[in-house]
């Protein structure tokens, strides 16, 4: 192949930039028509570089990472290595810019934009790029090497990946991955006018209708190859329900590459709906004026009525969401009893089915579990727990509560989530993973891993994860507090969440049942004793019994020094009062209105209330009732 260098202006410096948006004028769009080679990829199929079309397709994957549908596609991925990919041409072409789309996570699962990247040609065009890391993260982005003219029949980039070891997120400190979506290249020299870059349209999502609020943002930007600045005249409202959304800042000018935010909120009133407005933006675009459809829904919420006693136990704790996998169906969408939406069902996804549970709780049948195979694609997964449907995005102070069982002595993952932006391992749970030998360590991991005294993982587990922020974690396993080691310090957020694996499904998933899954907001709560006690509470679900009779007094006695001690059944985190009567007609004197629940049952011990100096024999009969408060 023939390669000349033409036009090298040693004025223009080497510049790389980042863009977060795509469209450039196809008439300065130079197709790669000979086709290319690149370093294999490092984890087929998932990343692999499919047919070796994937870096030219015309995807160039603006997506939110990880793409909440198809974890690798369109990414083309390299692990803890410099990758090279080499393009050719069927004859030789002007060239004057490059785009390379690269994945950045700003760390998260370990992936970070490159380097450097030095384009080199056999005519002997050679020029390092140096990259800075974009501002952000969890999308694809572009990043622009310009400020050369070459004529040539070839190109290649030679990526050097971060070997920064600075990454607070994961991997020991490091970077380990590079993902590649897509290259272009353009002729140099095009005249391009501003252009207004938006999406086709921003969907809210749902929103709970009470109070029925939301705030949106509109990202917008000028192409990165226009030669003058986008001036934005105005921004306004348009369409049916326009008068419930209200219009907040906005950009009026930007610079080639640049990108703003049009912020906006939404009040319903609390009306149960889907709402339709157009944000509506006139510029110096030719295109103008633009407008950009938004569509929000607002819903009731219906809660699921608890059907056992475990189940009203748990409900009674206040969870945000709870699954039970009780559903008839083996693959149908588990619910979630509290907010019983379509947007916190989990979805069975490859191996994944239900089977009848074999445990109990004090005697309580918890009904069907969702089982697991291993395999790469099982779990029960949900695309979006998002901060519009519950109450809050992200917390600092959380429980998570389940039962589960291991078939297989092998290392596991066995919950994931995954936030909306972009941060991996928020909270994973994990047994096994620091190899004892045998499957018998619960761990709790987020970029750095916190584990708990050996277990019997192939038995049924109860198992309550407490999070109280800054590293103050309490484990308890069948109702028992563990010994807690190591400095795990996160937030519980709600993106994409995976029950059985992980979400981008790379390491070992679960061989065996989860069962009774719940996730309980701590932030709510008085203070620090107040949190520490409702994990308490929630621990006890362990031993929560079947009583047949219901609510009663189970045992009645007299104790040394004129007391009287009584037992009832009881619920978890609830008080109740004691009131006494002579003669079974009037209860309208009370022993005490607040004595706190101990769980299953509950023990009190007073003064005989009968007793008084006039008559020291106390009276010939004394009755009592309990009441929950």
């Amino acid at each position: 192949m023939k390669t000349t260098t033409t036009c090298i202006n040693p004025s223009l410096a080497a510049l790389a930039l980042t863009l977060g948006w795509a469209g450039y004028a196809s008439a300065q769009l130079v197709p790669v028509d000979g086709g290319y080679t690149a370093t294999p990829t490092t984890l087929p199929p998932t990343y692999e570089d499919t047919g070796g079309t994937e870096l030219t397709d015309g995807d160039v994957g603006t997506l939110v990472w990880p793409d909440l549908a198809t974890d690798g596609v369109p990414l083309t991925g390299w692990q803890n290595v410099d990758a090279t990919a080499t393009f050719n041409f069927t004859a030789p072409v002007n060239i004057g810019r490059v785009l390379a789309w690269f994945a950045d996570s700003d760390g998260s699962a370990g992936v970070s934009v490159p380097e450097s990247i030095r384009v080199t040609t056999t005519g002997g065009f050679d020029q390092l790029f140096p990259v800075t890391n974009p501002v952000g993260s969890g999308t694809t982005v572009a990043i622009v090497l310009d400020g050369f003219d070459i004529t040539t029949d070839n190109v290649t980039l030679e990526i050097a990946r971060n070997t920064a070891l600075d990454n607070p997120l994961c991997c020991g400190g490091a970077y380990e991955w590079t993902m590649l979506s897509e290259v272009q290249f353009f002729a140099p020299g095009t005249t391009v006018p501003p252009a207004l870059l938006a999406p086709a349209a921003v969907d809210l999502g749902g929103v709970i209708d009470n109070p029925g609020t939301a705030n949106g943002v509109l990202n917008i930007g000028n192409v990165a190859a226009a030669t003058s600045d986008l001036t934005i005249t105005s921004v306004s409202l348009s369409g049916t329900d326009a008068g419930s959304f209200t219009l907040g800042t906005s950009p009026t000018s930007l610079m080639p590459g640049e990108s703003g935010e049009v912020t906006f909120s939404f009040d319903s009133g609390g009306a149960v709906g889907t709402y339709t407005a157009n944000i509506d933006i006139v510029s110096n675009d030719a295109g103008s004026p633009t407008s950009i459809p938004v569509t929000v829904e607002v819903f009731a919420i219906v809660p699921v009525v608890p059907s056992t006693p475990y189940q009203q136990a748990v409900v009674a704790s206040n969870p945000l969401v709870y699954w039970t996998f009780d559903e008839a169906g083996d693959t149908d969408n588990a619910i979630d009893l509290i907010n019983n939406v379509a947007e916190t069902e989990l979805v069975a996804q490859g191996g994944a089915t239900r089977v009848p549970s074999t445990v109990t709780a004090g005697g309580v049948s918890l009904g069907r579990a969702a089982s697991f195979d291993g395999g790469s694609t099982t779990r029960f997964d949900a695309a979006d727990l998002s901060d519009d449907l519950l109450p809050t995005g992200s917390i600092d102070q959380f429980a998570l509560e389940m039962w589960f069982r291991a078939n297989d002595a092998s290392a596991q993952y066995f919950m994931e989530t995954f936030s909306e932006g972009g941060v991996a391992n928020q909270s994973s749970l994990i047994i096994g993973f620091n190899g004892h030998g045998l499957l018998d360590e619960f761990e709790i991991f987020a970029g750095s891993r916190t584990g708990l005294t050996l277990i019997d993982p192939t038995e049924w587990h109860h198992a309550v994860v407490a999070h109280y922020g800054a590293g103050d974690l309490e484990i308890y396993i069948d109702g028992v507090m563990g010994t807690v080691t190591g400095d795990y310090n996160s937030v519980q957020t709600f993106g994409r969440f995976a029950l059985g694996h992980t979400v981008q499904a790379t390491t070992n998933g679960l061989v065996g049942q989860i069962d009774e899954f719940a996730i309980y907001d701590l932030t709510g709560l008085a203070d620090d004793a107040a949190r520490r006690a409702h994990v308490a509470g929630i621990a006890a679900h362990h031993a929560v019994t079947a009583d047949p009779l219901g609510f009663r007094i189970t045992e009645v006695s007299r104790e040394p020094g004129n007391r009287i001690s009584l037992t009832w059944t009881s619920r978890p985190n609830t008080s109740y009062s004691i009131f006494w009567s002579s003669d079974l007609a009037d209860f309208g004197a009370d022993v005490t209105d607040n004595v706190p629940s101990a769980g299953g049952t509950t023990t009190h011990e007073f003064d005989d209330p009968s007793i008084d100096f006039n008559n020291p024999q106390g009276l010939p009969n004394v009755f009592f009732r309990v009441s929950e408060n």
